[in-house]
């Protein structure tokens, strides 16, 4: 898959994680539609530098407060059954997760990574390799 197909079903897994959480009825502010002219994606300018964005910033209504929260949506094909831990694994980028702890912590709002799974079964090679 070529990276403007990637870039293609990300997008649209982020609308869907976002139509997900507005029928939640969240508020939502998508970051994912800021692109800076130098082709980087958005971006949180603190002062301690410049960090990588979530996603989307949420809102939603609690009585008369608002809960803000940061939610970055992610696309894959499944879930991986990692054989060593006998856990079922997803991620990403470790620089980007270690930039969303710092929103986290910059920002004071909690930051969430909701993933998108197109595939609700093990891959073959899992498995053949002891997945339940």
């Amino acid at each position: 898959m070529s990276f403007s197909d990637d870039l293609t079903l990300g997008r649209i897994a982020e609308g869907q994680i976002a139509q997900w959480l507005i029928r939640a009825n969240y508020i939502i502010l998508p970051t994912y539609e800021i692109e800076i002219p130098t082709g980087k994606g958005p971006r949180l300018f603190t002062s301690h530098g410049e960090l990588i964005s979530p996603d989307m910033l949420t809102m939603k209504l609690q009585g008369t407060n608002v809960h803000f929260h940061w939610v970055e949506a992610k696309s894959k094909s499944r879930f991986t059954w990692h054989r060593n831990s006998q856990h079922w694994q997803t991620g990403i980028d470790l620089r980007h997760y270690r930039d969303y702890i710092q929103v986290q912590n910059e920002s004071r709002i909690e930051v969430s990574v909701l993933f998108l799974h197109r595939h609700k079964t093990p891959s073959q090679d899992d498995l053949r390799n002891g997945s339940p």
